[in-house]
């Protein structure tokens, strides 16, 4: 058995887990540790794809589902040629929404090659197809024209979706009201993080948030607000779209139409989400490249002058300069305080009472506006329990990367996070001293729960000799340990 990442201050912990737990207890854990410390990404590198990213030629017939009077979705594919990129996207429709029924609208923008026969080849598509070559905004706003869902997805032809990808976005506008915007996180076909939400600078500016880097990395898997997100996968409901009337005409023929549909969201009180676990692979570039300089993709650079004029007033109270720690603004609102919450591992409700205490003070300090982050001592992604955080817009730190380094991650955000929460003193006091050091300007507040020598003491009352010497001994140890404990901090939750 190979624990050499084990180091003598977890040993003694080993220890003491074995005279409480048993031998059999302790080694199940330490190997479930060790598994997964192996299975934990690392920062950089390349992930395996969600999906396979390789492109198939068309084979066969397609056949969507029937979307009857009233689909719940209606997913318009702007394309011009590019046939294989298209049919490979329609062939992930299926998995990608089973929970909510769809149409699909291939709004052809004057195809040239095998698009013209699409409706011969997919079933119950529907084709928008006029012989006018309008270009990506107008050909969008055309086809939505036709659409009957209650939810529009736009979708980019040179996309594959991974399975249940679109019901995230449309389970996001369903159960929260106020979201207005759901958007997928972005994969290369490489297994890199194109892009998690963007960022918006306070000139007009934009970032693509995480790109290039691991995109199972904590900081890209949670749900957030987000300044926009790509129009290359972004689903909006229609009442506001109709609203807004559809992408502005002033981003002809593309670029930046998907972050002014997000301002102006946002300036009607809705909200904007990126959802990570809905994951799509983008071949970006099949369409119009990557070079500003020429062709379409030059528009990129007009029409940043003509967003930035238009919403300068929101960007310069709102925004954040470029450069800015891309970490903090790539969460909405920017100037909401951060709190972290650190106890011995993410909480499982349903197999102990302390993890149903630390979950609900993490779900109220979300309700009331804190930017959360949660790291537990072992830095194990157990599931379902660390998703559904996720889920709740929380942050968790895990794996073995963030095992050996958290100390730094956290000093990287000193002065970004406000309040540190403690939870047990053994936690406390292995965590203490390191976050001291990474956020001297922090809070410290310590969550005991109770006074853990008085419980030892009173276990003691019912014992007799040597037993009952032992567990005095062991409430002494506590009693200095939350002594010391108490000393350092600012505040005590009871």
């Amino acid at each position: 058995m190979n624990i050499s990442f084990v180091s003598w201050k977890n040993a003694k912990k080993v220890i003491a887990t074995v005279r409480a737990s048993g031998i059999l207890a302790t080694y199940a854990k330490v190997m479930a540790h060790a598994r997964k410390r192996r299975e934990a990404p690392t920062p950089t590198g390349r992930a395996a794809p969600p999906i396979d990213p390789r492109q198939y030629p068309p084979n066969g017939i397609l056949e969507l589902p029937s979307p009857g009077s009233g689909p719940v979705i209606s997913i318009i594919i702007p394309v011009y040629n590019q046939w294989t990129y298209t049919w490979n996207c329609l062939a992930t429709l299926d998995a990608a929404c089973r929970k909510h029924s769809y149409e699909v609208i291939l709004a052809d923008d004057n195809s040239d090659d095998e698009t013209v026969t699409a409706a011969l080849k997919i079933k119950n598509l529907i084709v928008v197809r006029d012989g006018v070559n309008r270009r990506f905004v107008r050909n969008c706003n055309n086809a939505a024209g036709r659409a009957k869902g209650r939810f529009l997805l736009f979708l980019n032809n040179d996309t594959k979706c991974a399975p249940g990808a679109i019901d995230i976005l449309a389970d996001r506008l369903m159960a929260h009201p106020q979201s207005g915007i759901a958007g997928s996180k972005l994969i290369y076909p490489d297994g890199r993080l194109q892009e998690c939400g963007g960022i918006l600078w306070s000139d007009g500016s934009a970032a693509n948030y995480g790109n290039r880097q691991h995109p199972g990395m904590p900081e890209f898997r949670y749900s957030r607000q987000a300044d926009y997100v790509s129009g290359a996968a972004l689903m909006v409901r229609k009442s506001l779209w109709d609203e807004i009337g559809g992408f502005d005409d002033q981003y002809a023929p593309a670029y930046y139409e998907d972050a002014d549909l997000a301002m102006s969201v946002r300036q009607r009180g809705f909200e904007v989400w990126v959802e990570p676990t809905s994951l799509v692979i983008h071949y970006e570039g099949a369409s119009n490249g990557t070079d500003v300089r020429t062709g379409i993709k030059a528009y990129q650079v007009r029409n940043h002058g003509v967003f930035a004029k238009k919403w300068a007033g929101t960007l310069s109270a709102d925004h954040l300069p470029a450069g800015s720690t891309h970490w903090h603004s790539a969460g909405r609102p920017v100037d909401r305080p951060t709190v972290l919450v650190i106890d011995h591992y993410v909480p499982a409700p349903d197999q102990d009472a302390g993890s149903v205490c630390i979950r609900h003070y993490l779900e109220s300090l979300v309700e009331l506006g804190y930017r959360v982050i949660f790291l537990g001592e072992n830095f194990i992604r157990s599931e379902p329990y660390t998703t559904e955080l996720e889920r709740l817009g929380i942050e968790v730190m895990v794996g073995s990367w963030h095992g050996l380094h958290w100390q730094s991650v956290i000093a990287a955000r000193s002065g970004l996070i406000n309040i540190v929460i403690f939870n047990r003193p053994h936690v406390t006091e292995e965590f203490l001293p390191g976050i001291r050091k990474a956020l001297p300007g922090a809070k410290i507040i310590y969550f005991g729960v109770d006074l853990h020598f008085l419980r030892e003491e009173r276990a003691a009352a019912v014992l007799s000799g040597t037993a009952r010497a032992e567990r005095l001994a062991a409430a002494a140890r506590v009693r200095a340990q939350e002594a010391a404990i108490y000393r350092q901090i600012h505040g005590a939750l009871t």
